[in-house]
């Protein structure tokens, strides 16, 4: 064989039956390595399935550890020292730290998989909820179109009277009921553009405030309010259920009144009651959730629960929460650029002695539990609600002091603290001073009130500016 020439010149049939041969022995290989680490390792060996997948992991994790997430609200103050930032990397140690971690895991897999009676492939184990990081502040929001979605027995009629008082003053056009007796949109189904009244000389009816009760849906609220701002409200889990249980009277509708605690009969019997057709029957099961969208047949899945937590975190702009008022309010009139009269209010539709009920710890308990998905709903915004006030910096408790301070002087002026309006029985309303002035009467317009004002005055055609 002659210089630059190959054996397979000469030999060519060797030469492919040899090549033949190497194709074979390398498919036969890769074979091999996938059964092992598909089947074999895994179903004879996990312990070494764990190491090879445990290698894998710091690999990656050490190869993304420069990638951090950037800091998510911008401001003064920053959230990444604060409770709801991402977990510690736990391979962010030393490499003896992560190996020691990793055998330990193999220990405990070992332990689980000899002490276990059922098979590996039928144990679950339980879905692990990340924290929801706050979404950035989306910025040029805009003050004048708004949509407030009003959530059941959360002090949303006082809120819902402060954007219907600014609206009146601003000469703002209001998305009302085409039922032109109605006060609300339909509360059980979703919103539609269908359900609004078509006011003839709104441009291609686009309106800009939306306040009464709706249920959520964001494309068409968006079409009747465009490029709006977005912001709700919501309360503690078991006690948004007992106002609601109280102010509805569940207990005549029930005949529980001449029970001991009738709350506690209708908690002890809530899985039985909530299949029967009792009113309000839908926002007795995460009433809250139901209100911004959650579909009935998807309350107990708490993956679904928290996808939609995810997506309200990333669509509402402010989310006030019942228990801290004034805070919400601040956040509020600093969000829209309001002014601190703008937010001034007296509590609107609180309900009388008589239609509260005592609840124990043991009461509030199964409250909870059957309302699991209103307690994710409620941490997660409580706790944004938490880090905005730690971005809006530290004049927070001094802006928050002096609106508490005047809104407390303009009650004093206002109301007759000796009497009371007590045309319903559910409800305690506060009767003026003779002194009230053009302000008083505002502040104790109810929402429905202001909602019979502006119908009229949109009939009217008085209202202009969109």
């Amino acid at each position: 064989m002659g210089p630059g020439r190959c054996f397979c010149h000469y030999k060519p049939r060797v030469c492919r039956m040899n090549l033949w041969k190497f194709l074979f022995l390398c498919t036969a290989v890769a074979g091999i390595i996938y059964l092992n680490k598909q089947w074999i390792i895994p179903s004879y060996c996990p312990s070494l399935s764990d190491i090879f997948s445990s290698i894998s992991s710091i690999v990656q994790k050490n190869s993304g550890r420069d990638h951090r997430r950037p800091k998510i609200i911008h401001g003064d103050s920053s959230f990444e020292n604060s409770d709801l930032q991402e977990e510690e990397d736990p391979f962010d140690s030393d490499d003896d730290q992560r190996w020691h971690e990793m055998i330990k895991k193999l220990d405990t897999h070992r332990e689980s998989s000899t002490n276990s009676s059922k098979p590996e492939k039928d144990q679950q184990l339980p879905f692990e909820f990340p924290n929801i990081p706050p979404s950035p502040p989306r910025y040029n929001l805009s003050t004048e179109r708004i949509v407030f979605l009003k959530t059941h027995r959360t002090a949303g009629s006082t809120v819902a009277s402060l954007f219907k008082r600014y609206g009146y003053n601003h000469k703002l056009f209001f998305a009302l009921p085409k039922n032109l007796q109605a006060k609300d949109f339909l509360q059980t189904v979703k919103f539609h553009r269908s359900f609004i009244f078509e006011y003839p000389w709104v441009p291609q009816q686009k309106y800009n405030i939306l306040a009464s009760h709706a249920r959520y849906e964001r494309t068409e609220m968006e079409f009747v309010v465009p490029k709006a701002t977005f912001i709700t409200i919501l309360r503690k889990p078991e006690d948004q259920f007992e106002s609601m249980f109280g102010f509805h009277n569940i207990a005549e509708d029930l005949d529980l009144q001449n029970t001991s605690n009738p709350l506690e009969k209708f908690v002890d019997g809530i899985k039985a009651y909530y299949k029967t057709e009792m009113k309000f029957r839908l926002f007795f099961k995460n009433g809250q959730l139901f209100d911004l969208g959650m579909d009935e047949k998807d309350m107990d899945d708490e993956r679904k629960i928290y996808a939609k937590i995810k997506s309200l975190e990333e669509e509402f702009d402010l989310v006030l929460i019942r228990e801290y008022f004034d805070e919400s309010l601040i956040l509020l009139k600093k969000l829209l650029g309001w002014k601190d009269d703008d937010i001034l209010y007296f509590s609107s539709r609180v309900r009388s002695s008589s239609h509260r009920y005592e609840m124990n710890d043991n009461i509030k308990a199964k409250i909870r539990q059957w309302n699991k998905g209103d307690v994710m709903l409620y941490e997660h915004f409580n706790k944004t609600l938490q880090w905005k006030i730690q971005e809006y910096g530290p004049s927070f408790q001094e802006d928050l002091e002096r609106f508490r301070r005047k809104n407390r002087e303009v009650f004093d002026d206002c109301v007759d603290k000796n009497h009371y309006d007590s045309s319903d029985r559910r409800l305690k309303r506060y009767v003026l001073s003779n002194f009230a002035d053009s302000l008083c009467k505002e502040l104790n317009r109810n929402e429905y009130e202001y909602h019979s004002l502006l119908r009229s005055l949109m009939i009217s055609n008085k209202l202009f500016r969109v």
